[in-house]
């Protein structure tokens, strides 16, 4: 799932002042400090990371242990790199747009086909138009009544409500509204589905901030054993 403008714009912006800082060469940093200054979850982490190394603003290697990762940031060298690129585009577009004489008399040939289809298209519609109107006679003399046809040509059912109508004439009847007693069912069902649902994310941010809290000192535990 593609994180939202401005989450992935929060992470471009931390990155890209980390580089600032280490001017442009690569850094390492605890992914809990990356947490801590930039207020996402775990998950809300990885996939940021994530999504900045597919669109190649961002390298991540391996740290000095599981909590750290070193990144490099690409963000500037991505932009330099994409005016280049748009000029490439628009050479093959220029090259692309100077046909052969043997394409342009494929296109004219090509042209001549669809103005005869859409000549058959448009008798087909007439045909089909003079059709429906035989139909809508028929009816009208089978005994269809001045305030049903005013009704049908107005595209109205019998209770007064818009009803569509296909090409033939035909009334579709329009489906039957709910009760009020089921509506209010299905809206005490929703707001219960809310409330679990809100009940459930306070306890998985709960758990989230336990964790991190508990891989802070497992970071702390393995920098020790790593300078001892």
């Amino acid at each position: 799932m593609k994180l939202r403008e401005r989450t992935q714009r929060k992470f471009m912006d931390f990155f890209e002042e980390k580089a600032q800082m280490h001017q442009g060469e690569p850094f390492e940093l605890a992914y809990s400090e990356i947490q801590r200054e930039t207020g996402a979850a775990s998950v809300t982490l990885k996939r940021a990371i994530h999504a900045l190394v597919e669109d190649q603003v961002l390298e991540v290697e391996p740290g000095r242990n599981s909590r750290y990762g070193k990144f490099h940031y690409l963000g500037q060298q991505a932009e330099q790199e994409q005016p280049a690129e748009d000029e490439e585009v628009s050479q093959d577009q220029a090259t692309a747009g100077e046909s052969s004489p043997a394409e342009s008399i494929w296109a004219d040939e090509s042209r001549e086909v669809l103005g005869t289809a859409e000549q058959e298209l448009e008798g087909s519609d007439r045909k089909g138009a003079g059709q429906a109107q035989a139909k809508a006679h028929i009816n009208a003399d089978a005994g269809t009544s001045a305030e049903e046809t005013s009704q049908v040509e107005q595209g109205m059912d019998a209770e007064g409500r818009a009803a569509s109508l296909p090409e033939d004439g035909a009334k579709i009847v329009p489906a039957p509204e709910p009760a009020p007693y089921e509506a209010a069912e299905l809206r005490k069902d929703v707001e219960e589905l809310a409330g679990v649902t809100s009940h459930l994310w306070r306890r998985v941010r709960h758990q989230e901030a336990t964790i991190a809290l508990l891989q802070e000192r497992l970071a702390e535990l393995e920098d020790k054993i790593y300078k001892r």
